[in-house]
């Protein structure tokens, strides 16, 4: 079933109301007809202008009470134009997101569209109905708007958590993957060094000792062929880790603008900055700059409740300065970092030998920075 654009429904209706304000008021001027049938149509944006309409409207139902030699409907109800006031302020209450302007703009329409009774022109024994009318149209907008804002606020969280829990275990997945690879270095650089004490004491007894020379062999044989196995190993968990990172390259900070998306999917504005001109850098470090980035804008969903955040990313030649920033609660009082994520991006800026930090903005909000030497990695 094909749904129904809330902008035709609305045109729909302003058309609809502008030609039944027209047709009740065929014994009126042919301006004031424009006025009446203009006040209709501009219901066209009541979602989008809600607190605008309702004050033009207002002001006009009040200016044209003051025209002269009006004719006045005696036992018919003009429906068509109550029917635009009553809408109107319906409007203003569920599509105006602040209470104050939703509350002022009614009272504007209200007091505009009985106007002749607030200036004494009549006096009406079901005014108090008409002022009835008014705040239950403006109160059932309101109850609606709080519906809207639940159901978005549901949304934005429900939002949050799926992409929490994708970055999670993706971080999960490669703090593993880092794990085994370190105690694999540890083995090879075991079997290394092992083959190198060997090598040493064969040369040693080369001439004295030719069964210990083929001993040592032996035995640099036998670490050799183990150190090639853990390295196929350790190639496996960096490289061949699932069927997907066969054919899917590791990203880059070329594809920032793609995690930027995911996380404005996710309800956090994010603006980036690139300054300087973007080089060609070191697959490791263009690797890490993205997950740092990732890493901080993580940071920002999960614990600072921030709505805005900034990515700062400098290019200078000898360094990738990576600076974010967001309008969170930030850290706690003494600036200190928790959890392992901030940790893992302190480690792997230590290894490239760079510069980190992390702490709570005295303006408010949170702070991440980080430079990364584009050079040789420094150990």
């Amino acid at each position: 079933m094909t749904r129904v654009r809330p902008k035709t429904v609305d045109l729909a209706l302003a058309v609809a109301l502008a030609v039944g304000v027209v047709l009740q008021d065929l014994s009126s001027p042919i301006w004031m007809m424009i006025l009446d049938a203009a006040g209709a149509l501009m219901l066209i944006w009541r979602r989008t202008h809600a607190l605008w309409i309702a004050a033009a409207i207002g002001v006009l139902s009040a200016a044209l009470i003051f025209v002269p030699d009006k004719p006045l409907p005696q036992d018919e109800v003009p429906l068509a134009g109550v029917a635009v006031l009553l809408i109107a302020a319906y409007s203003i209450g569920a599509y105006e997101r602040r209470l104050g302007a939703a509350i002022a703009g009614g009272a504007v329409l209200t007091i505009g569209a009985n106007f002749d009774l607030v200036v004494g022109l009549v006096y009406d024994d079901f005014w108090p109905f008409r002022i009835f009318f008014f705040v239950g149209s403006w109160s059932a907008g309101r109850v609606l708007h709080g519906r809207h804002r639940e159901l978005d606020s549901a949304q934005e969280r429900a939002l949050r958590l799926e992409l929490e829990q994708d970055l999670t275990a993706e971080r999960a997945v490669y703090a593993e993957r880092a794990r085994l690879a370190r105690e694999l270095h540890d083995v090879i650089a075991h079997n290394v060094s092992l083959m190198v004490v060997q090598a040493s004491a064969a040369e040693q007894v080369l001439e004295e000792n030719p069964k210990g020379v083929r001993d040592a062999l032996a035995n640099i044989q036998a670490a050799g062929r183990q150190t090639v196995t853990e390295l196929r190993r350790l190639l496996g968990i960096l490289r061949d880790g699932d069927r997907e990172l066969l054919t899917m390259p590791q990203p880059t900070l070329a594809q920032i603008d793609v995690l930027v998306d995911q996380v404005r999917a996710a309800g956090l504005d994010v603006e980036v900055v690139i300054e300087g001109s973007p080089q060609t850098l070191p697959a490791s470090v263009d690797l890490s700059g993205f997950r740092i980035v990732q890493e901080a804008l993580t940071n920002t969903l999960k614990h600072s409740r921030g709505r805005h955040a900034e990515v700062h990313v400098v290019y200078t030649g000898d360094e990738l300065q990576i600076t974010v920033t967001d309008d969170g609660v930030g850290a706690t009082g003494n600036g200190s970092v928790a959890g392992h994520g901030l940790a893992g991006v302190r480690e792997r800026v230590s290894l490239f030998g760079g510069t980190f930090e992390a702490h709570a903005r005295e303006e408010g909000g949170f702070i991440l920075r980080a430079v990364l030497p584009v050079g040789e990695v420094h150990r």
